[in-house]
């Protein structure tokens, strides 16, 4: 019986060795931080202009904002144009990727025709792009047409790259 008690006091002492052993070796390592999203989206139109016009032509007042660019072209007689320059900057430091350009109008009159470029594809923080768009009275036409005006809206979509 005595062998016992030596022996279990003996595994008891193991033991406590064993645990005072890995609490000498163990070490916790802690990892604090903080994440912060640091990217800022800011495409805008940063100027309009008029850059190309027939000389009895006009394109009225110039006005953008951010998001909008507006300008009314008073055009005289068929063969007259008017093309005005947009500016588009990545002021950001998001990369900008070009989904889509839309353009609508009115159906009539049919003698006033919009043509435009395509702006940049990837805009990298810091570029600009332009979007050239011009508006002209049909050479073709040889009566005046019944609605002497014509609206359209032009979206430039750019999504996040």
């Amino acid at each position: 019986m005595k062998s016992k008690k030596i022996f279990f006091f003996l595994i008891l002492l193991i033991i406590f060795l064993m645990s005072v052993g890995y609490a000498s070796f163990a070490t916790d390592i802690n990892l604090d931080g903080t994440v912060k999203i640091d990217g800022k989206w800011d495409v805008k139109i940063t100027d309009i202009e008029e850059i190309d016009t027939c000389a009895s032509c006009d394109a009225g007042a110039l006005i953008f904002s951010d998001t909008t660019a507006t300008f009314n072209a008073a055009l005289l007689k068929p063969g007259d144009y008017v093309t005005c320059i947009i500016t588009i900057m990545n002021a950001g430091t998001i990369p900008a990727k070009l989904e889509d350009v839309i353009t609508k109008s009115d159906e009539e009159p049919k003698e006033l025709i919009f043509t435009t470029t395509r702006p940049q594809e990837i805009l990298n923080p810091g570029e600009t792009t332009t979007y050239n768009i011009t508006v002209t009275y049909d050479e073709n036409t040889t009566t005046l047409p019944e609605k002497l005006s014509k609206n359209f809206t032009t979206t430039i979509k750019y999504v996040q790259e």
